[in-house]
């Protein structure tokens, strides 16, 4: 009986291995994208800015509908946050009391390299379901303080480039077009969350943007 059961078991794997053999696949990635950060506060705003990510990708399909990824991306991301709202002693008369508040505009610019792990699922044919997570290096090429005072003066503040660890989320919805036998080309809008607040307190980088990538099967 054990035997029955354990070829029943092994029939359907099998016949699934000689359907669907595993393959790998290499490719290389283009995203132009925008980065903001997270709001949480009235008198915050940011400014999405453009940027663009580029890298190597290693995928394995296990299965005509799954596919894993992984890979190393090299991106550039610029950020533009400003905080309002806040009085320094420029805005403060001795006897008058505060005349006005003053506004904190941080532009950063930063290098990210990341390495993903990813699944991409196809539910209709050629389109798909991309969700993963990311292990991120931030490092600041430049980081500028410039605080615009209520008397019409502004100070700027160059802070010293810094570099840190962070982790993101990703889930996109792609299409995958076959050109040839061994190629495919896919084009996917994405959007990208990153989880910790390392850059600017209190706040989170996201990405939005479109992955363009060129694979070829091994």
């Amino acid at each position: 009986m054990k035997k029955l059961v354990t070829l029943l078991f092994l029939i359907p794997l099998t016949l699934l291995a000689q359907q669907n053999a595993p393959e790998w696949h290499l490719g290389i990635s283009i995203k132009p994208e925008v980065s903001a950060m997270t709001i949480h506060d009235k008198d915050e705003s940011s400014k999405a800015e453009y940027g663009f990510t580029g890298g190597l990708t290693l995928g394995y399909n296990i299965a005509p509908s799954l596919t894993f990824e992984t890979g190393i991306y090299y991106g550039i991301k610029n950020i533009s946050h400003s905080q309002g709202g806040l009085i320094f002693g420029s805005d403060i008369d001795p006897q008058a009391g505060v005349l006005g508040t003053s506004e904190l505009i941080r532009e950063v610019q930063l290098n990210d390299i990341e390495i993903p792990i990813q699944a991409k699922y196809f539910f209709f044919k050629q389109l798909y379901f991309r969700s993963g997570l990311g292990i991120n290096l931030l490092s600041e090429r430049s980081f500028e303080n410039r605080i615009n005072h209520s008397d019409g003066t502004t100070t700027t503040i160059v802070s010293d480039p810094e570099s840190y660890l962070n982790y993101s989320a990703t889930i996109g919805i792609g299409y995958m077009q076959p050109i040839g036998e061994k190629m495919n080309f896919n084009i996917e809008p994405f959007i990208k969350y990153y989880f910790r607040d390392n850059i600017i307190p209190i706040t989170h980088l996201y990405n939005i943007g479109l992955n363009a990538a060129l694979t070829l099967k091994l």
